[in-house]
């Protein structure tokens, strides 16, 4: 792994161990860690990433757990199917993709590692529906959906 990525996944790591637990979104429960595709739609803010971040820390290996975000200008110019098989290859089995929607191949490239890695699983965020919508038409069959909604009164409360 190249020092650059390794950089990306030990900042994502710092993340999951740091993210605080003591307040949790009902979307934490929702995340199924047998489900291999589950793509959270949210607008900007709502706290996608913290309930991912939550989620990892709760339910899965942190060892086997990748967290990266796809707007790090990283991956400008990175083959994101290279990475992950990569990523595999060194042990990992759970990818959090946050910001996907950044990354303009998503769609076919998270499709192709789907269809390639049987025990590969995989969640995505984005703030952008549109453009998930846009690229989700490969994904339609093998993704569930959720979607993360602004606080209710009981939540804030």
């Amino acid at each position: 792994m190249n020092n650059s990525l390794q950089q990306l996944v030990d900042f994502g790591e710092a993340r999951i161990s740091e993210v605080t637990i003591s307040h949790q979104r009902s979307l934490v429960q929702e995340l199924q860690v047998n489900d291999r595709l589950q793509i959270v739609l949210g607008a900007r803010g709502v706290g996608k990433t913290t309930c991912l971040l939550q989620y990892a820390k709760l339910n899965l290996d942190t060892k086997k757990v990748v967290y990266l975000s796809l707007d790090d200008g990283y991956f400008g110019g990175e083959n994101l199917l290279e990475i992950i098989n990569e990523l595999r290859l060194e042990g990992y089995t759970h990818f959090i993709f946050d910001e996907v929607h950044r990354y303009n191949k998503w769609s076919q490239e998270i499709k192709n590692a789907y269809d390639r890695y049987y025990t590969l699983h995989f969640v995505l965020t984005g703030s952008s529906v549109s453009r998930l919508s846009e690229g989700n038409a490969d994904l339609s069959r093998r993704a569930i959906r959720l979607s993360l909604e602004v606080l209710s009164w009981r939540e804030w409360i």
